[in-house]
């Protein structure tokens, strides 16, 4: 056997995939390992955390190795120019130059003569403000303070291109900033920082007008976690944390030099199913830290899977005196908890009241940022007027489908709607009524904001009175005459029933839907569209 070695710059702990030159799998490792194989030839890969390798030159991530008897050092740069990390910011995407804002060529540019103010203002514009809050939203006691000072960076990668960022300084108090953006919603950001660690956030303009945002982590190994858990790249994820480097339990350990970074490795472990590597570092992160909401949400979390239900309820309930978590999975994790506990137990008021204060906050969320992000000019009042409608008329979406199909896809869309204040109406479960069933349908569709169809491969038995179609094509045309907007998903297998074939080609010429082939992505894939749509629409 022979060693194979790493040589990383900058220097952090990435995955590295090793595979045949028919590209079977051979092993996974850490840059910062070094692995035994037996003498041969190997492709080598470095993982980047962003996913947009496949933008770097082909010398950056991948090697061609003919590992002989003797050991060997696969060196891997990124160099200054090709950043290993681009979560938030699309590197495909055309940003603005900086020769289109500053009339010169970098090459050309006295760094030395720069007007960084003037710079800075070229490159966001005039309309483009940051503010920074600071307290606990759920008990509204928030405060504006000071926005830190910018400085403007400038990239090589792709082309030339600009960001103005932002220093974020250690703070251990719950702080969001506030981009304040022209025809868009004013966006609220929870920081993630703390007394022992800051952060930097970046301004990204695009050239359709639009701003982009990113966040980078102090500490570098938790950073590179991080993108790998929104990406939900299980397999880099795991080699970071089952390897010898044990990198999440590390970041958990170490919570004292930086309880941020002990936060991503422990949602990982949590993600990963890995609890006995939680320890008992989970209520030493609660204990420690009074002012982080997500040392509330990892032990609730922890006691939730040890079975121990009573007391994970007791320790959410102390979200109220913290605030909302500065983590998205954390946020998902209470909301979750907390709809299922106030379900066995709902004469508890403290919960039920905690409850809607997450919900008031989860409709304008998005779930798919790494940190609690939501619109509304006041933090407080998220989504601004748009929550006295929530609050006052809940919204209502029907959901059809064949009644013996997607049954239970339907039942968790329901709960995950819920969750956001959304009331989702489902025809099996309207009550008695004696009036025919396809009044008592139409009626119900009228009084919905939306129209959430799923096909399969079954047309349905059911027809209706005139016997000529399906319920499911009944329902579909009482939305259309009714005039509801229509979100439609059809399963990718191609059906066998000429009449639903009709049907499809028909939705297909009417709407633009959506195809799937995994049903658990479909329950994903619709919260997320319907929450969209709502966002956009009211």
């Amino acid at each position: 056997m022979s060693k194979l070695r790493f040589d990383l710059d900058p220097d952090v702990v990435l995955p590295i995939e090793i595979r045949k030159p028919n590209l079977t799998l051979v092993k996974r490792a850490l840059s910062s390992q070094s692995v035994d194989l037996p003498p041969g030839a190997y492709w080598v890969t470095l993982q980047l955390p962003s996913g947009d390798s496949e933008l770097l030159p082909e010398e950056f991530r991948r090697k061609y190795v003919t590992l002989g008897a003797e050991s060997q050092i696969v060196s891997f740069t990124t160099a200054p120019a090709t950043p290993t990390r681009v979560r938030g910011i699309d590197l495909r995407a055309k940003r603005l130059p900086i020769a289109t804002m500053i009339g010169s060529p970098l090459d050309s540019l006295n760094w030395n003569e720069i007007d960084w103010k003037e710079l800075q203002q070229k490159i966001l514009g005039d309309d483009i403000q940051v503010n920074v809050f600071q307290g606990n939203l759920l008990q509204g006691n928030i405060m504006q303070i000071e926005p830190p000072s910018t400085v403007t960076k400038i990239e090589r990668h792709p082309g030339e291109t600009a960001m103005a960022r932002y220093a974020i300084r250690a703070h251990g108090r719950l702080r969001y900033a506030q981009i304040i953006r022209p025809n868009a919603p004013a966006l609220n950001i929870a920081l993630p920082i703390s007394d022992q660690s800051g952060c930097e956030i970046a301004l990204i303009p695009q050239r359709d007008q639009t701003i982009t945002y990113d966040i980078d982590l102090a500490n570098k190994d938790a950073d590179a976690l991080l993108q790998f858990y929104e990406r939900g790249d299980l397999g880099s994820m795991t080699t970071l944390t089952r390897q010898d480097a044990q990198i999440s339990e590390k970041l958990l350990q170490e919570k004292t030099l930086d309880p941020i970074g002990a936060c991503v490795g422990a949602y990982t472990l949590l993600f990963l199913g890995e609890l006995d590597r939680l320890h008992n570092w989970t209520q030493n992160l609660f204990n420690w830290f009074a002012w982080l909401p997500d040392g509330v949400v990892i032990l609730a979390e922890h006691q939730a899977r040890q079975g121990n239900h009573l007391t994970a309820l007791e320790t959410l309930l102390h979200l109220n005196e913290r605030g909302l978590p500065i983590f998205t999975a954390g946020f998902s994790y209470a909301l979750d908890r907390l709809r299922g506990y106030v379900r066995a137990e709902s004469e508890n008021i403290p919960a039920r009241k905690l409850l809607k204060q997450l919900q008031s906050y989860a409709i304008h969320t998005d779930f798919d940022k790494p940190f609690v992000t939501f619109t509304g000019t006041d933090p407080r009042n998220p989504g601004d007027r748009r929550t006295e409608r929530t609050t006052q008329t809940p919204l209502r979406v029907f959901i059809s489908s064949v009644s013996n199909d997607f049954w239970v896809e339907r039942k968790e869309i329901a709960e995950w709607l819920e969750i956001f204040g959304i009331n989702a109406i489902l025809a099996e479960n309207s009550p008695a009524d004696p009036r025919p069933p396809n009044i008592v349908y139409e009626n119900l569709i009228d009084q919905c904001d939306l129209f959430v169809g799923l096909y399969g491969t079954n047309y349905g038995d059911d027809s209706m009175p005139d016997g000529t179609i399906s319920w499911i094509e009944a329902e579909y045309n009482m939305a259309l005459r009714l005039d509801k907007p229509v979100l439609a998903y059809f399963e990718i297998a191609k059906p066998e029933d000429t009449q639903l074939v009709s049907l499809r080609e028909r939705i297909r010429r009417q709407r633009t839907p959506r195809f799937f082939v995994n049903r658990r992505e479909l329950i994903k894939n619709v919260v997320k569209d319907v929450l969209a749509y709502i966002n956009e629409h009211r």
